[in-house]
C-alpha cells in the first residue's frame, strides 16, 4: 500500500492510497485533523527550541569556564612568575631557532651572491672575447652564417642571465 500526500493550498489535504489492485482511494483530512497535526508540529518545534536553548546555555558555560581558566592562569603567572619558566624557555628556544635560521639564510644568500657575481664576470669576459673574434672574422671576411646563429643564441642567453641578475627584476 502506497500513500501520496498533496496539499492544494486550501484547508483540506488529500491523501491518495494505492492498494494491491492499483485502485486509488482519496481521503481528505478534516480541519480538525489538520489542526491536530499542526499542534503536533508546534510541540516538536518547542522541543527543538528547548534543546537549542539548552545547547546555547551549555556553550556559554563552556566559554565562561575557558575564560575563567585563562584568567586564573594569568593570575598564577603574575603571582608566581617562576612557575612560567617553561614558557620562557620554550619562547627562548623558538626565538633562537628563528635567529639561527635567519643567520644561515643570510650566509647562504651571501655565498650565492658571490658565486653569481663570479659567473657574471666569467660570462662577460667570454662574451667580450667572442665579440672581438666576431669583429676580427668579419674584418677578414671569414664569418660563416652558422657561426652568427650560434653567437646570437649565446648573446640572447647572456642578456637573459644578466637581466635576471638585476635586483630590480628579482622574482620575475
Amino acid at each position: 500500500m502506497e500513500k501520496e500526500e498533496s496539499n492544494d493550498g486550501n484547508i483540506t489535504k488529500e491523501v491518495v492510497t494505492v492498494n494491491k489492485n492499483n485502485l486509488e482511494t482519496v481521503e481528505e483530512q478534516s480541519y480538525e485533523e489538520l489542526l491536530q497535526e499542526n499542534d503536533t508540529l508546534f510541540e516538536e518545534l518547542e522541543k527543538y527550541k528547548k534543546a537549542y536553548s539548552m545547547l546555547e546555555k551549555k556553550n556559554f558555560e563552556l566559554r565562561l569556564q575557558a575564560d575563567q581558566s585563562f584568567v586564573s592562569f594569568l593570575k598564577k603567572a603574575i603571582d608566581k612568575p617562576e612557575s612560567t619558566d617553561f614558557l620562557k624557555e620554550t619562547v627562548t628556544s623558538i626565538k633562537d631557532y628563528f635567529d639561527s635560521s635567519a643567520k644561515s639564510r643570510k650566509e647562504l644568500h651571501e655565498k650565492h651572491s658571490s658565486h653569481a657575481l663570479w659567473k657574471t664576470i666569467i660570462m662577460t669576459s667570454f662574451f667580450v672575447v667572442i665579440l672581438l673574434a666576431t669583429v676580427f672574422l668579419t674584418y677578414v671576411g671569414k664569418l660563416d652564417s652558422s657561426l652568427t646563429f650560434l653567437l646570437g643564441t649565446f648573446t640572447g642567453h647572456y642578456i637573459t642571465y644578466v637581466s635576471k641578475r638585476d635586483p630590480n627584476n628579482e622574482g620575475k
